[in-house]
């Protein structure tokens, strides 16, 4: 990893940790150890999905071998602020708000993806009780929320697990009018993230 990449998240107060193309851990923090329990020389080399085991609002496995923020960044998408629920070291559930910054090697297609971690109020761990429900609050059906019969129909595919180009393919539409419609999505769910959003969607029972 780079030099002054490397000194970057080492230096920050913020708990942060790095990963390369191949989703290994390269780079952990002092602030990420604090709040998570492992030190670096246990995580480093490892890959991120096998030690945080990250969860949705609904406890279902988010953090998994390649993962939608890794193909969010091939596709140079942008990646909104998102919200898991990590385990700690001793097992306990810690509500986490990750944002990620793409740092792409000069000459090469490689990048790596640097975790800023916050930690959020509420997790039964240091945290208090376990977090279950997406960001937003908004509540109403398809037509209160202005969703299109599309739009619906790509959250449908995003719930099912598919990609952004996935949902293009699977659509017969162009990757960019589906990257538009999940924007759109975000914005009249008033939610961050994809995690967000499905996860609204499921509890408002619109797909």
């Amino acid at each position: 990893m780079d030099g002054d990449l490397a000194n970057v998240v080492a230096s920050t107060a913020e708990a942060a940790f790095v990963t390369d193309e191949e989703e290994t851990i390269i780079s952990w923090n002092e602030a990420a150890q604090s709040l998570l329990g492992w030190s670096a020389e246990e995580v480093l080399g490892k890959a991120c999905f096998g030690v945080l085991c990250g969860v949705d609002a609904f406890g279902n496995r988010y953090c998994k071998q390649e993962c939608a923020v890794k193909e969010m960044a091939k596709n140079s998408e942008p990646i909104h602020r998102y919200q898991l629920i990590y385990t700690s070291k001793e097992g306990k559930p810690v509500p986490v708000e990750i944002s990620i910054v793409v740092v792409s090697n000069p000459g090469s297609e490689s990048s790596q993806l640097v975790h800023l971690i916050r930690p959020l109020a509420g997790g039964d761990g240091p945290l208090g009780e376990p977090t279950r429900g997406p960001v937003s609050t908004r509540n109403g059906g398809p037509e209160e929320l202005g969703l299109s019969d599309r739009e619906l129909e790509i959250l449908r595919l995003l719930a099912s697990g598919k990609s952004s180009r996935e949902a293009a393919n699977e659509l017969g539409i162009k990757y960019a009018t589906v990257r538009n419609h999940v924007q759109n999505i975000l914005r009249k769910l008033g939610v961050h993230s994809r995690v967000e959003a499905v996860s609204l969607a499921l509890r408002n029972k619109l797909i």
